[in-house]
């Protein structure tokens, strides 16, 4: 079972990924956006900021979600095609 924080972070970066991914140009774009503020969600926000608790769990999250999200672009590009 994901845990609910875990599938928060999922479906926020999924959603962002999806819409950053049909609104920039190279799909990648979102991806890579997405990673770097995760990186720096973790990291800058939670860590050195002391705002929260990093956890590299989350982190994974996120790169789940972007995943999912940048699919989900390209899926819906191929089908309008």
């Amino acid at each position: 079972m994901i845990a609910a924080d875990k599938l928060g972070h999922i479906k926020y970066t999924a959603g962002m990924a999806l819409l950053l991914s049909l609104l920039i140009p190279p799909i990648w774009a979102a991806g890579i956006t997405l990673f770097v503020w995760g990186f720096g969600k973790e990291i800058v926000y939670d860590k050195w900021m002391g705002r929260g608790t990093p956890e590299r769990a989350d982190f994974v999250a996120d790169i789940v979600g972007t995943v999912i999200g940048v699919w989900g672009a390209i899926c819906i590009k191929y089908l309008i095609q």
